[in-house]
């Protein structure tokens, strides 16, 4: 029994960080074709 909740709480820790590092590399995206934007405005 505690076994089968290890793994799924490792589980779905390994889901939420694969989620929040997905959401990271988006925003960098976002921010650096922004100031690529920015810097071609100028």
């Amino acid at each position: 029994m505690m076994r089968l909740l290890c793994q799924f709480i490792t589980q779905r820790v390994r889901v939420s960080a694969g989620e929040m590092s997905v959401s990271i590399s988006k925003s960098e995206v976002l921010i650096v074709s922004s100031l690529h934007i920015n810097h071609r405005s100028k």
